[in-house]
């Protein structure tokens, strides 16, 4: 996912998503998609990975700058801190699922 030029409130301005079956049923569908939120305080985008039952597959989502590429550049962000001066030392992610689910 690329925010495109004028780029603002995004870090790096773009996600690498990789979306990889394991295993699965012949004729099954996988999906990865990135929807806009309007209207919702916390953020405005949601990225959304659907995968059938009784089929394995994993997800990665990584943040190295603008490069189209899934190798991390280390240097992607610039140096930013996202500590906030040393005040934060974690990241808060949302995981939903209807199936069971193992996150590594």
């Amino acid at each position: 996912y690329d925010a495109g030029t004028g780029c603002t409130g995004l870090i790096g301005c773009e996600r690498d998503m990789t979306l990889t079956v394991y295993r699965g049923l012949e004729g099954r569908v996988f999906t990865s998609s990135i929807y806009s939120i309007t209207g919702f305080n916390y953020f405005s985008g949601e990225w959304a990975v659907a995968n059938p039952k009784n089929c394995e597959s994993g997800a990665v989502v990584q943040y190295d700058g603008r490069d189209n590429s899934n190798y991390l550049d280390l240097n992607g962000l610039g140096n930013l801190d996202l500590t906030q001066g040393g005040t934060s030392d974690s990241f808060i992610f949302a995981f939903i699922s209807d199936i069971d689910t193992d996150l590594l």
